[in-house]
């Protein structure tokens, strides 16, 4: 009778311990994996010449399309180093021509005539420059976004390389997550997911778009990144969600 009792007694106690070892493995497959949305693309704009800020066309927070005006520079030093290097140009350009001109009248030798055409290219080139300058005084949008961030103000000075302004291209999102080792063979590139926004409680859905090639020692987890089309503009990055539902 004991060891009836006895080896009752130990059945339930294997039993016991093997539910709660099946609800642990069920509660860490089904833990709440979190989410933060970042912008698909996002970039630090700074200035190509040294000049004062002279008028940005958008508030922070406002969208605009690529190759619109952002922000004007003020360009009147490099307006006339233009014209400068234009002038010196349109000299050289003439002075080359009637030298070519005299040299086939055996009026001078090809020294002068190559001498001629080194200086009418070397003004070109720094003609290009002086353009290149002058146009980096307009500050075009390099894709469809928003303005995020003023870094210098109108009428302060900024230096050539120094950032200007921070934009972002949220007509689509990046929902980027950890996930448990165990499923990184049974996702791919493609895969639907589906998640609950936390700010707005509507749910969204998007496609695996990067899945990382290396496992996290630490945590076991491997990162994954969803792209999310945010072209309604109903989502914000910086917001977060949870994961709602995986395929496969």
């Amino acid at each position: 009778m004991k060891n009836f009792i006895s080896r009752h007694c130990r059945f339930v106690i294997c039993m016991f311990f093997a539910a709660v070892s099946l609800s642990a493995q069920i509660s860490e497959t089904e833990m709440p994996v979190k989410i933060v949305l970042f912008p698909c693309q996002e970039a630090v704009i700074s200035a190509k010449v040294s000049t004062n800020v002279s008028k940005y066309n958008l508030k922070e927070g406002e969208a605009f399309s690529k190759g619109d005006t952002i922000v004007l520079l003020d360009d009147r030093q490099y307006k006339q180093n233009y014209l400068k290097a234009n002038a010196i140009f349109k000299f050289a350009a003439e002075n080359c021509k009637r030298n070519k001109e005299m040299f086939d009248k055996n009026a001078i030798g090809s020294m002068d005539l190559e001498q001629s055409k080194v200086e009418k290219e070397s003004a070109e080139a720094n003609m290009k420059l002086a353009e290149i300058d002058l146009l980096s005084c307009e500050i075009k949008a390099p894709f469809n976004g928003r303005l995020t961030k003023k870094i210098v103000r109108e009428n302060e000075f900024v230096n050539a390389g120094q950032a200007i302004m921070e934009i972002i291209d949220d007509n689509k999102l990046l929902a980027d997550m950890h996930l448990p080792s165990k499923m990184r063979k049974k996702l791919t590139i493609g895969d639907e997911m589906e998640f609950t926004i936390d700010e707005t409680g509507s749910s969204c859905k998007g496609k695996i778009y990067e899945i990382s090639g290396r496992i996290d020692f630490g945590s076991r987890t491997f990162g994954i990144r969803v792209l999310i089309d945010n072209a309604d503009k109903k989502l914000n990055a910086g917001m977060s969600g949870t994961l709602k539902k995986k395929e496969r």
